[in-house]
């Protein structure tokens, strides 16, 4: 079960664990993102969105690197975690 905890501290907790989450502020911010929006997201929407002065080249570099260290902190469960049972708190 994955849990987040999206106020106050972030928090990600999977099969409860509490998981480390990447130092980057961005990065913590996608993870947010995502976890209150369950939906599919293009790339272009969330580099903009969190690099909006930024040319769209260097915006989605930067996307790339956060979605690395994300998949860094989840692990092996990187691409599996997102299902119906996910709880948000």
């Amino acid at each position: 079960m994955v849990r987040f905890n999206l106020l106050g501290e972030l928090r990600l907790e999977i099969d409860g664990r509490d998981v480390e989450l990447p130092a980057s502020r961005k990065a913590r911010l996608l993870l947010a993102m995502l976890a209150l929006e369950r939906r599919a997201h293009g790339r272009s929407e969330l580099a903009g969105r969190l690099w909006p002065d930024v040319r769209e080249d260097s915006a989605r570099a930067s996307l790339r690197n956060a979605l690395a260290q994300l998949r860094g902190a989840l692990g092996q469960q990187a691409d599996s975690w997102s299902g119906p049972s996910a709880e948000r708190r």
